[in-house]
């Protein structure tokens, strides 16, 4: 995902934490924490203004990557391949030995890319879409 970090989207990550099971104080807490932030940009010591943050996990922190986490952790539902994920990185792989196993695939493929826009609000990284072909074949002697 592209720039997946900074394109969380904060009211839908809070949701995502009730349905986990996180309320109360502690989801009042995060909420708090990403509520209000602002950031700025300095180049050669020329400040722009300040504008507020509406979606990002603070990163350099434990709780950035974890929040993340949770906020994507239902990005493999319904997919008929396996998902592996790591940090901002999923794959999904699929064995391809018909047509119709390359159309799942796909199908997964359109999956994640509308769970990602349209429910999430954040866009796939076409620069990265790619796939990796592994034939068997016997080594003749």
């Amino acid at each position: 995902m592209a720039k997946a970090f900074d394109k969380v989207p904060h009211q839908r990550l809070i949701l995502k934490l009730k349905d986990h099971g996180v309320d109360g104080l502690v989801c009042n807490w995060i909420k708090a924490w990403l509520t209000d932030r602002q950031q700025r940009v300095c180049l050669d010591g020329f400040y722009s203004r300040w504008s507020q943050v509406w979606s990002g996990v603070p990163q350099g922190l434990v709780l950035g990557p974890v929040l993340f986490l949770i906020f994507r952790n239902d990005v493999d539902d319904g997919l008929a391949g396996d998902v592996l994920k790591f940090a901002d990185d999923t794959k999904i792989y699929h064995p391809v030995n018909s047509e119709m196993e390359g159309g799942s695939l796909q199908q997964d493929l359109v999956t994640v890319s509308n769970w990602a826009k349209m429910a999430h609000g954040v866009q796939c990284d076409k620069m990265q879409d790619h796939a990796l072909w592994l034939e068997k074949y016997r080594l003749q002697i």
